[in-house]
């Protein structure tokens, strides 16, 4: 799986405020005979714990300047991709799989190549994002393909 970076900022009051305020899209939600002390705040609990244990995170109190959770080095050999198996093709189509960075780009790249001919066959591509799924069927219509 290929990693990117980014940042990104979430302002939110402290988790002891935040679980007491309604939302707006909690309101909305709201059905009667359902009165707004009724709501569970499971996906804010859920939101905090994820931030809590997910690797490559800070949470930083601006009121007490302090971390509540602090920065931490990310192991990159963790995430190191594998070996890419390249298929056993020839001429040009072997330079177009080579420029595949990951497994699955070299898997997409396969399967559309073997419906180049059947204008008839549909097939969709489905995964996480950042797995490169544009980059490979660009690629497959490189001028270099065979």
């Amino acid at each position: 799986m290929t990693r990117v970076g980014g940042i990104y900022v979430v302002m939110m009051p402290p988790m002891d405020k935040w679980l007491r305020v309604i939302t707006k899209f909690q309101t909305k939600l709201i059905t009667p005979p359902h009165k707004s002390e009724e709501v569970r705040q499971y996906l804010k609990v859920r939101f905090w714990e994820s931030l809590m244990k997910s690797e490559g995170i800070a949470i930083y109190n601006v009121d007490d300047s302090t971390f509540i959770k602090p920065p931490q080095p990310i192991n990159a050999s963790e995430h190191a991709q594998g070996q890419v198996k390249l298929p056993d093709v020839k001429g040009k189509a072997i330079e177009v799989y080579r420029l595949a960075k990951t497994q699955d780009q070299v898997n997409v790249i396969s399967t559309i190549e073997g419906m180049i001919n059947e204008r008839s066959k549909v097939n969709v591509v489905i995964a996480d994002r950042d797995r490169g799924k544009l980059a490979a069927v660009g690629l497959c219509r490189s001028p270099n393909r065979a």
